[in-house]
């Protein structure tokens, strides 16, 4: 294998940043798309979300250089008016004509909270919403909805009653979920778990919901135990973020879904031959096992899956919990996953 070059490798970075500074849009947003096939070719369209927004946020964040700065100052401003009562978000933004149909949810509210400035939000209020939102056994509910440990947190109260005051929506949020088969209130998704500890950190409360997670791991069961990602990639990115956070409790799985990565990896550097399931592997190895043939191998892959324009090709992120068929993808998402991973790679290959 030719070694890869550190100019290859910043001009390839170069040119996704103007393919992200291109796709912006004026109040510091970029597109989501849903389609109702894998493939996202069959009957796609524009859905307004926070969500692939405040990846990019996260992704920007390992990517040096004002004009990466630029773009995340707008995309925090954004996500701050898009906030609602409590500062907890939804997955639809509130331009979107369904938005009021929608509850809040632990995984954009965990997501956008842990990206944005002490000094930028009320954090403690956040935290209580979430740390409310949690079962019997101390996991955390994907919907963000009124529930009996919020009784002990006197500071959820009012930002509870203002979310849900209005008859008119709650009845139509019935109507909607009902009528995507959407309507279990009580449901738990392994990622959504790992990005509420993403934000709220290693503690006894958060405890449960590791344990839980290095279960998932231990007997591969990633994809059964999220309704939403159904695949690994998903979960292992999140995990690899929660480390890098300073959570320990993950410590004993590392090993188990490096080593998964590895054998994924394919001659090509490809893990099932799509770009950002390679994008996430690559940002996880890159956190643990930077030197490994295996990641020189993926950022090959990613390199020469650069289009013309400076991006990478869409691809499926998750699924309708209930109705598989209907995916999202953000093809903004896809290459600020591939900047990090490429920053990434720079920072622990290239670095005096």
């Amino acid at each position: 294998m030719i070694p890869i070059q550190t100019e290859t490798i910043a001009l390839s970075i170069s040119r996704g940043i103007d393919f992200l500074e291109q796709r912006q849009k004026s109040q510091g947003d970029f597109s989501c798309v849903i389609a109702d096939n894998e493939a996202l070719t069959q009957n796609p369209r524009e859905d307004p979300s926070p969500f692939f927004t405040q990846h990019i946020l996260a992704s920007l964040k390992e990517v040096a250089g004002p004009r990466a700065q630029n773009m995340s100052t707008k995309i925090r401003q954004f996500l701050l008016r898009d906030v609602c009562p409590g500062y907890i978000w939804k997955f639809w933004n509130k331009e979107h004509p369904q938005s009021t149909l929608i509850l809040p949810d632990v995984d954009d509210t965990s997501c956008i909270a842990c990206l944005l400035e002490p000094a930028e939000f009320p954090s403690h209020q956040t935290r209580a919403m979430l740390l409310g939102n949690r079962n019997s056994v101390g996991l955390f509910y994907t919907w963000i909805l009124p529930r009996l440990r919020h009784l002990l947190r006197p500071q959820t109260w009012m930002p509870l009653y203002q979310n849900f005051k209005n008859p008119r929506n709650i009845i139509n949020t019935i109507k909607f979920y009902r009528l995507l088969n959407n309507s279990d209130p009580f449901a738990v998704d392994t990622v959504v778990n790992a990005n509420a500890v993403l934000f709220l950190g290693e503690s006894s409360a958060t405890k449960p919901a590791i344990n839980w997670i290095c279960q998932v791991v231990a007997t591969a069961t990633e994809a059964s135990t999220d309704r939403w990602y159904q695949s690994k990639y998903p979960l292992y990115y999140a995990i690899a973020r929660c480390k890098q956070s300073g959570v320990n409790g993950f410590d004993h799985i590392i090993p188990i879904l490096t080593e998964r990565l590895k054998v994924e990896i394919d001659a090509f550097g490809a893990c099932n031959n799509k770009v950002l399931d390679t994008a996430l592997a690559a940002n996880v190895l890159a956190s643990f096992q930077p030197s490994c043939r295996q990641l020189d191998q993926a950022v090959e892959f990613l390199l020469s899956n650069q289009q013309p324009n400076g991006g990478w090709p869409i691809s499926v992120f998750f699924h309708d919990g209930f109705n598989p068929r209907v995916s999202f993808g953000s093809a903004e998402m896809v290459t600020a996953m591939c900047l990090e991973a490429l920053s990434k790679f720079t920072k622990t290959r290239f670095s005096d």
